[in-house]
């Protein structure tokens, strides 16, 4: 059977996209919205394993000093991570990581795997 796909695994692997696509998505959605936070590399390395930008997130918003209930912290976090998912795909790691292969959509693909539209395209001439 010829080869019909290849899919990479890139986040992180076999590209630096933690440093270069990550972090700056996080801080961009922090000053968008308005939190002073902005995260050095340094500062973004030793949060890696804590798995998930939510739990990095909602532990920022808790040492703001500004005192959330609950329901308003979970709905400030759910923003975050929104508008950060959002930065990462369109702003930071696709178009990058197209440009750097010298595709563009029509002869390639790069999905965030992440997501239910990225696993759902996988086995159904999606690329992922």
């Amino acid at each position: 059977m010829p080869l019909r796909a290849l899919i990479f695994d890139v986040d992180g692997t076999l590209a630096h996209t933690e440093r270069e696509g990550h972090l700056p998505a996080c801080n961009e959605a922090f000053a968008r919205l308005g939190y002073p936070v902005r995260w050095t590399w340094e500062e973004f390395k030793p949060m890696l394993p804590i798995p998930g930008n939510a739990q990095r997130m909602r532990a920022a918003l808790g040492r703001l000093g500004e005192a959330f209930p609950p329901e308003e912290i979970e709905a400030r976090v759910k923003a975050l991570v929104e508008l950060k998912r959002r930065l990462y795909v369109e702003e930071y790691d696709v178009p990058r990581l197209l440009a750097a292969l010298c595709l563009t959509p029509a002869q390639g693909g790069v999905e965030p795997c992440s997501t239910r539209a990225g696993v759902s395209g996988l086995g159904q001439g999606g690329a992922c």
